[in-house]
């Protein structure tokens, strides 16, 4: 206690004079401090970290989706989980004697890869200046890999309907280079042209392109807009 009433007497002092309304106020200067040179660099760094390790996830992300390797992801341990669930289940049913509907459904890994599209319902009032619109044909929404010298077709639930060989990087066993090189697209097939029609490209020659712009990635397909399904093989 003694040691504080010292250190008020050499520091605490009482003007009479009335505090100027222009003079700063004292606690300013901690008011909102800007960062130091060095906290600036660690967010540098952690935005970089960040960035690369979301780059990585996109790769790895593509390359299980091409090659169809699942090992070591949260699919995979969910589709052992439920493996093991069911098993269980069966050996349940066999003991007490009864019979049991199994609603559990094992995960399908291509489902759920496209984007959803949404209905304009306010139009915004710089539509004919600032907007960009393509004609979108009738077909079905559909996921297209091609990967170790083959096409395949998913539908949005992940089901695989087609398989075909196609001039896409790795969609023939001529420019598949060992495996290295795959496409994944979001296209509409159209029954009535049979063919296949680019909304977005998501990877290409093993490179992804989810954090790009859709017209970005559309424009490096402008001149070759479509698939045919015309076997070249």
């Amino acid at each position: 206690m003694d040691d504080i009433t010292r250190a008020l007497s050499a520091s605490f002092s009482v003007s009479e004079e009335p505090n100027s309304t222009a003079a700063p106020h004292p606690r300013l200067a901690q008011y909102k401090s800007k960062y130091s040179v060095l906290e600036q660099s660690e967010r540098r760094r952690r935005f970089l970290e960040l960035q690369k390790t979301k780059r990585l996830n996109y790769v790895n992300h593509a390359r299980r989706l091409a090659e169809g390797d699942w090992t070591g992801s949260d699919s995979e341990e969910e589709v052992e989980k439920l493996e093991a669930d069911m098993q269980e289940a069966g050996q349940k049913e066999e003991e007490e004697g009864m019979e049991i509907e199994q609603r559990k459904k094992l995960p399908r890994h291509y489902a759920n890869q496209l984007m959803l599209s949404e209905w304009l319902v306010d139009v915004p009032p710089d539509l004919d200046t600032e907007w960009l619109m393509v004609v979108c044909p009738v077909g079905k929404r559909c996921l297209v890999i091609a990967s170790k010298g083959s096409t395949a077709v998913y539908t949005k639930s992940g089901y695989c309907v087609n398989r075909f060989p196609s001039l896409l990087p790795g969609g023939n066993r001529h420019n598949s280079a060992m495996g290295k090189d795959y496409t994944i697209l979001d296209c509409i097939f159209s029954e009535v042209d049979r063919a296949y029609y680019i909304l977005d490209i998501m990877c290409w020659r093993g490179h992804p392109v989810y954090d790009c712009s859709v017209r970005a990635g559309v424009t490096v397909w402008a001149s070759t807009a479509s698939l045919s399904l015309c076997r070249q093989y």
